[in-house]
């Protein structure tokens, strides 16, 4: 059986990762990471690469880069919300129920639904936080706020759901009757 003390370092060691991430979001928020910055950054990459006569096209390897910078970056985000979720989800659930449910079978048996519960509250978790960023950029000089980014992101993190969907579907057979913990350890794959 699990301690307050355990219980409480399991939550925070699910959602470290979480807060580390939305530090990054935070970070690449600033002026400093503005387009108008970041082409400064990509034009000696891109000619060193693929020669001068790809600056004509600088603008746009810019604008794909950034865009798939949102979409990898708050998919990420989901993927660590979606364990802190779940970590809370299963502790909230384990610490509710009767010891005699408490069974290997009827744990496995609820794990479908926790996972739903998790992914869902991770899409919602990203979106809320790339439209909290979104909007701190519109004060920026030299950033835009725009929706359209708050949907690219919310679809990125709707993407990094399915991967965790298929991958778990995808997850051998153990044998014997581990706990629910061991068949679904916090740093183990599948999420």
């Amino acid at each position: 059986m699990n301690t307050g003390r355990g219980n409480s370092t399991r939550l925070f060691l699910a959602w470290l990762p979480v807060a580390f991430w939305i530090g990054i979001i935070i970070l690449e928020s600033t002026p400093t990471f503005g387009a108008d910055h970041t082409v400064k950054w990509i034009r000696p990459i891109v000619a060193g690469l693929f020669g001068p006569s790809m600056l004509k096209y600088l603008d746009f390897i810019n604008e794909a880069m950034r865009k798939t910078g949102h979409f990898t970056g708050y998919g990420i985000l989901s993927l660590l919300c979606y364990r802190g979720w779940r970590e809370l989800i299963l502790l909230t659930v384990e610490s509710g129920l009767k010891p005699v449910l408490k069974t290997a079978d009827f744990l496995k048996s609820l794990r479908g639904l926790w996972w739903a519960r998790a992914s869902l509250l991770a899409i919602l978790s990203t979106a809320f936080v790339a439209s909290c960023d979104e909007f701190h950029q519109s004060f920026l000089p030299n950033r835009t706020g725009v929706f359209r980014d708050v949907v690219l992101d919310t679809t990125g993190a709707l993407f990094f759901q399915a991967l965790i969907l298929t991958f778990s579907s995808f997850q051998p057979k153990r044998t014997g009757s581990p706990s629910m913990h061991e068949s679904s350890p916090i740093g183990s794959m599948p999420l």
